[in-house]
């Protein structure tokens, strides 16, 4: 608990992806410390019990002066306990055989083993082709942060030329809604150019998301050169 507690409170992505897990992992240490303090003494002191052994004189004194109603709840706990191992056997050894059958069938039919290796294979080559491999997954948010850097010793004004001709040719693709830039973001031959794309509802199919359009407006931008 000590480890996992202040996992819960790291702040930033981090923080929001572990927050659950050391929340999670706190609980069931938590639970697991209060089931050894409580439950499990009680279970051993039900279930376990000592061999019977030559007890010293003055104990058997003591044994002969206790009421017959202490042996009773001797015998119904004992009763208890015979019940409860034999429930716990019986049923340890159901799942010990049907695991051993199980266990046993691709070692006598070795041919099974190797198609199920194969079918797993498969299915791990087509799972990395599909399933995103990134810690975030990228998203298509509608909008594009293009920065620009013209040449050392471009002074202001070149620099706003060229930062023209780029949001004039980028205005011409259909997936945008509106384009804005800022010079002298940085430098004055640094530039800044914000994109607003269109809605998804006006974007379907991949040739229109923000990726796509990031890729032509690298083209755009590769012909400045």
């Amino acid at each position: 608990m000590v480890i996992f507690i202040p996992v819960s409170f790291v702040s930033g992505t981090s923080g929001t992806f572990y927050k659950q897990f050391g929340l999670t992992m706190a609980v069931a240490v938590g639970i697991s410390l209060l089931y050894a303090l409580t439950l499990a003494p009680a279970l051993c002191a039900m279930i376990l019990k000592l061999r019977a052994s030559r007890a010293p004189l003055s104990s058997l004194k003591m044994a002969e002066a206790q009421p017959k109603v202490s042996k009773m709840n001797d015998d119904s706990n004992k009763i208890l306990s015979q019940r409860v191992r034999h429930i716990y056997d019986a049923s340890f050894h159901a799942l010990l055989g049907r695991y051993t059958k199980v266990a046993m069938l691709p070692i006598r039919q070795k041919w099974l083993a190797a198609a199920g290796v194969t079918v797993a294979l498969a299915l791990t080559a087509l799972l990395l082709r599909t399933v995103p491999t990134g810690f975030v997954p990228d998203e298509d948010m509608g909008s594009l942060m293009i920065d620009v850097s013209a040449p050392s010793g471009y002074t202001m004004a070149k620099t706003e030329e060229v930062m023209n001709r780029l949001t004039d040719q980028i205005q011409q693709l259909p997936e945008l809604e509106s384009v804005g830039g800022v010079v002298g973001f940085g430098g004055a031959n640094k530039g800044m150019v914000q994109v607003q794309l269109r809605p998804w509802s006006q974007r379907t199919g991949s040739d229109h998301t923000s990726w796509a359009v990031s890729a032509r407006i690298n083209e755009i931008l590769a012909g400045e050169h």
